[in-house]
């Protein structure tokens, strides 16, 4: 059994079996990192500063890193590409495509109106078909359980957005990495089962059907390749966590 995300950088292929307490702990932290990156691009409409980091030194470099991750489904290298095509127009046209860009993200995540764009990234609105449906109060009490309230760049939106649940599985993967960097092999179950059941019951039952939706109706592309990437990260995520709660139970 081996986890693809193990290595230098989370881009090797190294035996899970035989990684080290370092190395389990860089796997959760790259995987925090990956939550963290998905979730600013769905909680707050673009900059004029987020444009100018995206033609910046260091947005390009990580894309390509995505893109490498071995194991990663092909939307995600589809996604990327997609960026970077987005990327290409923004440097020709400057600072042109900044209000298209906004109008996009309102259109594509504030459910507007049924025929403008896709129901807003509610959970209970794609699992329940309402806002703050028993999915929200179920995202709550188990961001209450771990000691959490919403955060204040939230307020006003349900817990069960899904700027919320990435945010909660970046804390999640973060807590662990600290223990795996302690020793502590009780607080890794801890975190890892929370993990499991997080993806379980909560992002995998709804979000590849927006992500589905927002690559459907996106008309600059940018969004677009975000989406298929948070579908591809999720999924594949989603499908090494048993690996990783294997590792950790054998590890004591």
């Amino acid at each position: 059994m081996a986890s693809r995300w193990l290595g230098k950088g989370g881009g090797g292929n190294r035996d899970a079996d035989t990684a080290t307490f370092a190395e389990l702990a860089q796997v959760a932290e790259n995987r925090s990192k990956t939550y963290d990156f998905l979730k600013a691009f769905y909680i707050q409409p673009p900059s004029r500063e987020f444009l100018k980091s995206l033609m910046g030194e260091d947005f390009l470099p990580l894309l390509g890193s995505v893109k490498k991750l071995e194991g990663l489904p092909a939307d995600a290298a589809e996604g990327v590409e997609s960026i970077k095509l987005f990327i290409g127009r923004l440097k020709d046209a400057g600072f042109k495509l900044h209000e298209s860009l906004a109008v996009e993200y309102t259109r594509l995540f504030r459910g507007i109106k049924p025929s403008y764009g896709p129901p807003p990234p509610y959970e209970s609105v794609y699992r329940e078909g309402t806002v703050w449906g028993e999915s929200a109060a179920q995202v709550l009490r188990t961001y209450r359980q771990f000691g959490l309230g919403l955060q204040d760049e939230f307020r006003g939106e349900p817990p069960d957005h899904i700027g919320f649940e990435l945010d909660f599985m970046r804390l999640l993967c973060g807590r662990e990495a600290e223990a795996w960097k302690n020793r502590n092999r009780k607080e890794v179950l801890r975190c890892l089962r929370l993990e499991e059941g997080f993806l379980n019951e909560h992002l995998t039952a709804w979000v590849y059907d927006f992500c589905d939706k927002v690559v459907e109706q996106d008309a600059l592309g940018f969004y677009r390749g975000i989406a298929k990437i948070t579908k591809s990260f999720i999924r594949f995520d989603h499908s090494q966590i048993n690996a990783y709660l294997d590792v950790a139970e054998r590890s004591g």
